[in-house]
């Protein structure tokens, strides 16, 4: 009820402002899904979402909080692989008139859900790296694959098999799976080795890939040897700079995009998004410090088919394939 604090006497006036805050819940299904995949709640014209993930089989609980977006990059949850959470979703709305100011009001879900997150992908050494392939030099530059969402860095283990030694780590020292041989103490030339790499999360380390051969002939590249590191269909990658890129989901509904890159050695990065004819439908820019972690939405969902999203990084340039299906 609402009364005058003198309500015997009939007296008095007010002004009555009631504002109806709607409750989200998921808009997604429950999967599977891979953390390179973006979830979304439900939209209520709310500021913000925020994405509560408690898992069923450790009761763990990962939380975070999405701005002026209802999508969320799961590899940006910090959830585990391999498990499945209940999800509640929370509706954020900031700056709400209460007659005396504002404040801000949290609607929690009338409907909490359930996600299925895939078993984590095994990284392993790229075939073209491995022994069957043919030796590499210590200046060349080796690759795990596939690209492995949330991670923050990869530890290469090298064991050599020519002659006795004890196995070591190396940490890459960032969320990028290429590495530059010249950068691992230890490794020898003329050496042969097994090479495991695992991913590393910020809750700790993944399950390690197999174990692939690698075999190393010299310090450093032969002139006139053609290094086949550096340059690779649909991928092109500068030994000093090693930038990685990563742009998922892949295929996508064409509502938006989570683009990772890391290894950057410019301040800015335009990206172009072309269709199959190269006509032109999106155009970004952005500065950047060593790495790109965003969200791109379009403005018009884009039809289904392919794309190619291409990055000028300073004198490189990167394109990746983009799928839109659904």
């Amino acid at each position: 009820g609402v009364r005058n604090y003198d309500s015997a006497g009939g007296i008095g006036t007010m002004t009555l402002c009631v504002k109806y805050l709607i409750a989200s819940t998921c808009d997604y299904g429950p999967g599977p899904y891979s953390l390179c995949s973006t979830y979304k709640a439900d939209f209520v014209a709310a500021q913000a979402y925020r994405f509560d993930f408690t898992s069923t089989t450790t009761d763990m609980t990962y939380s975070k909080t999405q701005v002026g977006t209802t999508f969320l990059p799961l590899a940006q949850a910090g959830i585990p692989w391999g498990d499945t959470y209940d999800v509640s979703i929370t509706a954020i709305y900031y700056g709400v008139e209460n007659g005396t100011g504002t404040e801000n009001i949290e609607v929690a879900t009338l409907s909490p859900c359930q996600i299925i997150i895939n078993p984590q992908p095994l990284a392993e050494l790229r075939s073209q790296d491995r022994c069957s392939s043919g030796p590499r030099f210590l200046g060349q530059t080796v690759a795990a694959t596939p690209h492995v969402c949330g991670v923050v860095d990869y530890k290469w283990t090298f064991t050599r098999t020519d002659v006795a030694e004890l196995p070591f780590d190396h940490y890459r020292g960032a969320a990028n799976r290429f590495l530059g041989l010249g950068t691992v103490s230890g490794l020898v030339a003329g050496a042969t080795y097994d090479v495991v790499v695992t991913p590393v999360f910020s809750y700790g380390e993944g399950v390690p890939g197999a174990t692939q051969c690698m075999s190393i002939v010299g310090p450093v590249a032969m002139p006139g040897m053609s290094n086949d590191n550096d340059i690779f269909s649909n991928e092109k990658i500068g030994v000093e700079g090693m930038i990685d890129v990563a742009v998922y989901p892949n295929p996508s509904n064409g509502e938006m995009m989570y683009v990772n890159l890391t290894g950057i050695e410019s301040d800015v990065v335009v990206m172009d998004i072309v269709d199959l004819t190269g006509k032109l439908v999106s155009s970004h820019q952005f500065t950047v410090d060593g790495s790109l972690n965003t969200i791109v939405s379009f403005e018009e969902t884009l039809a289904n088919g392919v794309y190619f999203v291409k990055f000028n990084i300073g004198s490189e340039v990167r394109t990746e394939r983009f799928v839109v299906q659904r």
